[in-house]
């Protein structure tokens, strides 16, 4: 392209750039018509419930149902919960006494073990502490 004329190349360049615009244009027109095509077609399919839509319907009839019973079963009061006094007791409970507690077993490991080797388990301890 000759460079010295400067009203040519503003010509040919609004002819790409308008050639660009036809072209995003005819695009969008055949878009149009492939959507207005689709549409049309779900206006008839509208017309004729299928079995999807019968098993969708009989999904939300189900659902609703279900709601309005949970809705039932929040409606109603609670019924007041037995209270009754828990009276002290006398005997004084010397030891705490937990259930499934993993650790149950290796307190009665200990309880075997005498002195001598409990000072060398102890020990041992702290030398991997300072390790």
């Amino acid at each position: 392209m000759p460079s010295g004329d400067p009203s040519l190349a503003t010509v040919q360049q609004l002819s790409r750039q308008l050639h660009a615009v036809s072209e995003i244009a005819e695009s969008l027109t055949i878009r149009l018509l492939s959507l207005e095509e689709r549409i049309q077609q779900l206006e008839v399919d509208g017309d004729h419930p299928s079995a999807h839509d019968e098993e969708s319907q009989q999904l939300l009839s189900q659902s609703s149902d279900r709601l309005r019973h949970l809705h039932g079963l929040l409606a109603e009061e609670p019924s007041e919960p037995d209270l009754r006094l828990v009276e002290a007791s006398e005997e004084l409970a010397d030891e705490t006494v937990y259930v499934d507690d993993p650790q149950m077993g290796h307190v009665d490991d200990e309880a075997s073990v005498d002195d001598s080797d409990r000072d060398h388990l102890d020990q041992e301890q702290i030398d991997l502490l300072r390790a």
